[in-house]
């Protein structure tokens, strides 16, 4: 019975937790990228939330974000090259 709600309680915090990315993701203006490798304290403030966040692997790059390396961290960002059409 503890097991099973203890199941439940994590799977209600995963869930909310996915809710929460959602929106954030949504939120962002113009995606330019994302991180394809973080080693170490990479904070992410998304210019339009004022928040620092921890950086994950699925955290999106948004233009005028501001990117916060901890000390002796790294990460790689991918950014996206948009063709202009002429």
């Amino acid at each position: 019975m503890k097991s099973s709600i203890l199941c439940l309680m994590i799977m209600g915090i995963i869930s909310v937790n996915f809710t929460e990315k959602a929106e954030a993701t949504e939120s962002c203006g113009i995606t330019v990228g994302k991180f394809v490798a973080i080693e170490g304290a990479i904070e992410l403030e998304h210019s339009d939330q004022k928040i620092k966040q921890s950086a994950t692997l699925e955290s999106t790059l948004c233009q005028n974000d501001i990117v916060y390396v901890g000390q002796n961290s790294r990460a790689a960002p991918a950014i996206l090259i948009m063709a202009s059409s002429a």
